[in-house]
């Protein structure tokens, strides 16, 4: 097929779903059909040609389709998890591979509950007062509790999105804070929002509070780690020890537009030391200005001749000092 050919090409879809080509125009006088096509395409374009036309011709339902590109989906007979992610394993989700049902029943409190309400029993105020702070809460609320494939839903009556939710056992409460914060795809979040996903999928007495606590704990682990790497720091920190009167070269990142950095000295200077605020802040003087800088952008001037208005005003603070203790760092 030559350059500046025109190609068009009209696809139909039969009854089993597959794709039959139609024939393909070349010159506006003269067209031809699948075989003859085939018979004029070079070598390697015909292989080619021809292995499209079988995967075309073989191309079955989106769901069934096993060819291996961007669309296909293997069918399992594998429910879907809400949970799940490729990235982890069965034994790592919530649910832990087992009912749900069965983690609810190991929880006291959801146990009672869920007899209590399938057994259609009303206990007793007294009753009541010997059970646990959750059942007295839900029991109260027992009109929105419902009882789907054997688990235990709560009814959230939002007017712009009701939903039910799952009433988590106390042994899932820790697993579920864990998936909504701390794994990569839940981005973690901040309080609020980690509570905002929390309320979209289960529900628990309570259940602020934990989230708080959760929080409270990681940022005490944060600022224990960053304590640590702060010792790390230190032991390795090189600091640099000024006396007042030394004289010192400040360090210049400042640049001018349409002026290079590397044509200009880096240091900028001479400056006088005249005061320290804390073994890393130091006091440096010119002939106009003066300013607090950091010791790591300064240097100790070395040069053999000084200016004389600095020798001057160097001799003026070692006067002013001189019936004082020298301060030293």
């Amino acid at each position: 097929m030559g350059i500046g050919l025109e190609i068009n090409a009209v696809m139909e879809e039969t009854d089993e779903n597959s794709l039959k080509l139609n024939k393909i125009d070349i010159t506006p006088k003269q067209s031809f059909g699948l075989n003859q096509l085939r018979e004029k395409l070079p070598t390697h374009l015909k292989e080619l040609f021809n292995r499209s036309l079988a995967n075309l011709n073989n191309q079955q339902a989106g769901k069934k389709h096993i060819n291996a590109d961007g669309l296909s989906r293997i069918p399992d007979d594998i429910e879907a998890c809400r949970n799940y992610r490729p990235d982890v394993n069965l034994e790592e989700l919530p649910c832990g591979g087992l009912e749900l049902h069965e983690e609810q029943m190991k929880d006291s409190d959801l146990k009672t509950l869920k007899r209590w309400i399938e057994d259609k029993y009303e206990p007793t105020k007294a009753e009541l007062k010997l059970c646990s702070e959750v059942v007295r809460h839900f029991w109260s609320l027992r009109q929105q509790i419902q009882i789907k494939d054997n688990i235990l839903l709560y009814k959230w009556e939002d007017p712009i999105s009701p939903r039910l939710l799952f009433m988590t056992p106390k042994q899932m409460q820790k697993e579920l804070l864990h998936g909504c914060h701390d794994v990569v795809s839940s981005g973690h979040m901040g309080q609020y929002k980690t509570l905002e996903k929390l309320k979209q999928i289960a529900v628990w007495l309570n259940m602020t509070q934990s989230c708080k606590l959760v929080h409270d704990i990681a940022r005490d682990n944060l600022k224990a780690s960053q304590e640590r790497q702060k010792g790390i720091y230190d032991l390795k920190y090189n600091q640099n020890v000024y006396n007042v009167g030394d004289v010192v070269y400040k360090l210049n990142q400042a640049t001018k537009v349409g002026q290079s950095a590397k044509l200009k000295s880096p240091w900028k200077g001479p400056y006088l030391i005249t005061a320290w605020r804390s073994p890393v802040l130091y006091k440096i003087k010119d002939r106009k200005t003066e300013s607090w800088i950091h010791h790591d952008r300064v240097k100790l001037c070395e040069d053999r001749e000084l200016p004389i208005w600095i020798k001057r005003m160097r001799n003026q603070l070692m006067d002013q000092t001189m019936d004082e203790e020298p301060n030293e760092i």
